[in-house]
């Protein structure tokens, strides 16, 4: 009797055992299970302007994620676009925070992240642009309260010029159609705001023959920047001309 009393008691501890085994392991595969689908993130391509920084390979649905870029040459370099895609939703753009990094909520598909970098360094000539070679490289600060009769478009100490050396493609030697702006890579030092581009023209026709980057003095500060001058030419499509220097600024 005393040997079937301990049979039967050693038959319910076994069964206890396994029925905490097999409650540890439902346990762990109901976690698993709430978690969620794993969807990929794709970077973009290699590139030898810059590297993505924090981007993960997956994450699930509701997921916050967070990146950066790392640029390779971050005083010549801007930025243009980020952005990413699902096949549902087509591109979103992504605006970067104050410190440079890049964030959105994972949906419930797979993502494509994108990025376009743009790299200006020093250069003389490019297409049918190329700078005088009596531009200035250095620019002392206007103060416009002393200065009441300064005006930047008539002052040559204020300019950088760049001229039509090479027939823009499709103009037929009458560059005629065009669209220019400057840019500064450091606006800290020298804000977009106080640039401007005007043209001169040919005395024989309106055809553009110089192309002039006028900088107002009264609103830049000591420092060196970059200054980004492109022309695009209207008579063939997607053709450009991008001059870039730096220039220092003294008090």
């Amino acid at each position: 009797m005393r040997k079937k009393i301990f049979c039967l008691a050693l038959v319910c501890l076994v069964a206890l055992c396994a029925s905490v085994a097999l409650t540890a392991c439902d346990d762990g595969s109901d976690n698993n299970a709430t978690q969620g689908t794993l969807y990929s993130i794709q970077a973009p391509a290699e590139s030898e302007l810059y590297t993505v920084v924090g981007l993960p390979s997956s994450a699930r649905k509701g997921d916050e994620i967070s990146f950066s870029l790392s640029l390779s040459h971050p005083e010549e370099s801007t930025v243009d676009l980020v952005r990413i895609h699902t096949a549902q939703d087509g591109y979103t753009e992504l605006t970067a925070s104050a410190d440079g990094v890049y964030s959105f909520t994972m949906p419930e598909a797979a993502v494509t992240v994108e990025a376009v970098v743009s790299y200006y360094p020093d250069n003389t000539t490019d297409n049918f642009l190329t700078w005088s070679s009596d531009n200035p490289n250095t620019f002392a600060i206007v103060v416009g309260a002393d200065n009441p009769y300064y005006t930047p478009s008539s002052d040559p100490a204020s300019m950088l010029t760049a001229d039509v050396t090479d027939r823009p493609a499709g103009s037929g030697g009458y560059f005629t159609s065009h669209r220019e702006v400057a840019y500064s890579l450091d606006t800290d030092v020298i804000p977009d705001e106080a640039l401007s581009v005007v043209y001169e023209t040919s005395s024989t026709s309106n055809s553009a023959v110089s192309f002039t980057v006028v900088i107002d003095r009264t609103m830049i500060k000591a420092g060196t920047a970059k200054i980004v001058l492109r022309v695009d030419n209207g008579h063939r499509f997607g053709d450009e001309a991008i001059l870039s220097c730096t220039v220092t600024v003294i008090a």
